[in-house]
C-alpha cells in the first residue's frame, strides 16, 4: 500500500522546480506582451486598439498571477492553473490577430503570446511526464 509518505512530493508542490521554471515562463511572456499591450491600449490614437489592447492587458495580468502563484508558494493544482493560462492566451491571441492590420504587428501582438501559450504548456505537460517517469 503506498502512501505519500512513501513518495516524497506525490499530491503536495512538487519538488523537482518546474513550478519555477514555468513561473520564470510566464513572467518573460508577460513582459514581452506588455509591451503591445501598452501601445495599442495607452499610446495609440485610433480607438479601435484599444479593445485588443484590453485583451493583451488582460492576458498580461493573468500571466502575472499565475507566475506569482508558481514562483511565491506553489499550489497543488499548479498544472491546471498553467493550462487555463495557456487556454487564455490561446484564445486572446485568435481575438487579437484580426485586429491588426500588418503583419509584423499581428506577430508581435497575437504570434507573441500565441507562442508563450505553446511553450509554457509545454513546459507543463512535460512535467506532468517527469513525476509519471518519477512514480515509477
Amino acid at each position: 500500500m503506498s502512501t505519500t509518505h512513501d513518495h516524497p512530493g506525490v499530491g503536495t508542490a512538487p519538488r523537482r522546480g518546474w513550478h519555477r521554471a514555468i513561473g520564470a515562463a510566464w513572467v518573460a511572456g508577460a513582459l514581452l506582451v506588455a509591451a503591445p499591450a501598452y501601445l495599442l491600449l495607452a499610446v495609440s490614437d485610433h480607438a479601435d486598439d484599444r479593445v485588443p489592447g484590453l485583451v493583451l492587458l488582460v492576458m498580461v495580468v493573468a500571466a502575472a498571477g499565475t507566475a506569482l502563484a508558481l514562483l511565491a508558494r506553489p499550489v497543488t493544482q499548479w498544472r491546471t492553473l498553467s493550462l487555463l493560462t495557456s487556454a487564455l492566451w490561446l484564445a486572446g491571441a485568435v481575438v487579437v490577430y484580426p485586429t491588426q492590420e500588418f503583419a509584423a504587428d499581428a506577430a508581435w501582438a497575437a504570434g507573441v503570446p500565441a507562442a508563450v501559450a505553446v511553450v509554457c504548456a509545454a513546459l507543463t505537460l512535460g512535467s506532468w511526464r517527469a513525476r509519471d517517469v518519477e512514480r515509477r
